[in-house]
């Protein structure tokens, strides 16, 4: 009855919609599919609904830096399975990935048992001083990129790899996710990609446009499985 682990973590920069994304996505689940997706061990952070109003009506949910690590936990029920999957989702505040940040020492114990990474990629916050990104994506970048944060997104996925390494988890046995957030800024189909891409439009749209194909060859390499 308590069901299969899986543990899954959203990780990235500050500000980069790690939080939007991931009760966006689970509320988009339990609405679809409401018979097989129940959410367990709520508290006032982690309630699916009350976020789901709350980025409705555009507020700010960003993850507070000062917490640990707290996991939104829900059951999957299957047809197919006589014991159902118990998911974890852990939205770990960005300042955690902040290269030289001590913070991300906080966070340790989610690495212990993560199972599958999504790695977030906001273009408008990416610093595209150092890679070789396209000329239309700098056009697009400093007519559209307002905020004046920037980070190295190189910079963070070394401190990923490095938490990973300090608690002894093989990252050969973590299968890894980027996904690009924010497209409602119009940077898809201004670059010529479609509103809803598939798989290879947006690795192409990393490699080509943002000029990161070493960081997704360096994924390869390390990862058990990158998508």
């Amino acid at each position: 009855t308590i069901g299969t682990e899986i543990h899954i973590g959203i990780v990235g920069h500050r500000s980069s919609g790690k939080s939007y994304l991931l009760y966006s996505g689970l509320s988009s689940l339990m609405s679809s599919f409401p018979d097989r997706f129940s959410q367990i061990d709520t508290v006032n952070d982690t309630q699916i609904d009350s976020k789901k109003k709350l980025i409705d009506s555009k507020a700010d949910i960003q993850t507070a830096v000062a917490n640990k690590y707290r996991a939104v936990q829900l059951i999957l029920k299957s047809k197919m399975r006589p014991v159902p999957y118990h998911l974890f989702f852990y939205d770990v505040a960005g300042e955690k990935f902040n290269a030289g940040s001590s913070s991300n020492k906080n966070a340790l114990d989610f690495y212990r048992n993560v199972q599958s990474i999504v790695f977030i990629i906001d273009p408008s916050m990416i610093d595209i001083s150092g890679i070789p990104a396209s000329s239309e994506f700098v056009n697009w970048h400093k007519r559209n990129a307002h905020s004046s944060e920037r980070y190295k997104i190189d910079s963070s996925f070394a401190v990923l790899k490095d938490i990973i390494e300090s608690v002894g988890r093989k990252s050969n046995k973590i299968d890894l996710n980027f996904v690009c957030t924010k497209t409602d800024m119009g940077y898809l189909p201004e670059l010529g990609y479609s509103k809803t891409p598939a798989e290879n439009d947006i690795e192409r749209f990393l490699s080509i446009e943002l000029g990161l194909s070493n960081l997704i060859n360096s994924a390869r390499a390390s990862f058990k499985n990158v998508h």
